[in-house]
């Protein structure tokens, strides 16, 4: 399967030398933001909670760079984390660290939701989407955030989904939503004196 590239503003190598952790990594909008990163120069970790999905996007992404690309040692590492387990986050940035010595760059991708009316909704329910939007959001950016952000600056890209007028029988995932994106917002402003930038994207 060849992953789609989009034209790009960005000169060749802009990335060289940096890192970028990516959750949900493993599929869809991850797996191509992983790709594009790779194309300019970045190493990238895959991060989601099942390996052989990261071990097959790597390989993927591996096989559509150009040779002189591919060919970088870590230029694409999966490592499997449930960004809702505060200990496997943990590791994550511990091993990302072990690896690289830095983090540039977090994209908070992981997320999900299912369809239902609001009265339908179980608190399982609710607190299994919550857990995973809102709570992994947190988690990983807080853990890239003491592992290297705080002393070096970095930039965060939170993906949210459209829901400026609601999110009608996703209220769960909506809500959840709304909390990572005024997370977002209030990071903006107590990070930029570390020259973190936080911004959301709603593809």
């Amino acid at each position: 399967m060849t992953i789609r590239s989009a034209p790009t503003v960005f000169r060749d190598g802009v990335f060289d030398g940096k890192v970028a952790v990516i959750t949900g990594g493993g599929t869809g909008i991850g797996k191509t933001i992983a790709h594009e990163l790779c194309l300019l120069g970045c190493s990238v970790v895959l991060a989601s909670r099942t390996l052989d999905t990261l071990v097959a996007a790597a390989n993927e992404i591996k096989a559509q760079l150009p040779a002189a690309l591919s060919a970088r040692p870590n230029v694409v590492v999966p490592l499997a984390c449930d960004v809702r387990d505060e200990a496997q986050v943990k590791r994550l940035f511990d091993q990302v660290m072990q690896t690289f010595e830095r983090v540039d760059y977090i994209v908070n991708n992981a997320g999900g939701q299912f369809v239902s009316p609001f009265e339908n909704l179980s608190l399982n329910g609710w607190n299994a989407v919550h857990r995973l939007n809102a709570t992994g959001t947190f988690l990983v950016t807080k853990y890239a955030y003491e592992a290297y952000l705080k002393d070096h600056g970095g930039a965060i890209v939170n993906i949210l989904v459209a829901m400026n007028k609601g999110f009608p029988y996703a209220s769960h995932s909506g809500a959840s939503r709304a909390a990572v994106e005024n997370l977002t917002k209030s990071l903006a402003y107590e990070w930029a004196s570390r020259g973190i930038r936080v911004n959301s994207v709603t593809p």
